[in-house]
């Protein structure tokens, strides 16, 4: 969100650019940290979905979500530099 990319420091023409900068990378921090914080919080959600199927997709949802979290934080944040990538295994 552009309200958390100028509280960063990271303005429109970094954005447009994509320049991995500090601020970037602080910015990203604190967006996977938010990202994952908010994929935990609704786990407990998940025991009272009806449906194998729905809550079978929602499972794999939550568990794609915080791999590619890893993924992102495993290469230093550089999603600029370097796709985070995630198998299906």
């Amino acid at each position: 969100p552009r309200e958390d990319r100028l509280r960063f420091g990271y303005g429109d023409d970094d954005l447009r650019s994509r320049r991995s900068t500090p601020a970037f990378l602080e910015l990203m921090m604190f967006e996977v940290a938010r990202a994952r914080e908010y994929l935990l919080a609704g786990t407990p959600l998940l025991s009272s979905v009806s449906g194998r199927r729905l809550r079978l997709d929602l499972e794999l949802f939550v568990a794609g979500g915080l791999k590619i979290l890893d993924e992102i934080e495993s290469i230093g944040y550089r999603v600029w530099d370097r796709r985070p990538t995630v198998t299906k295994a």
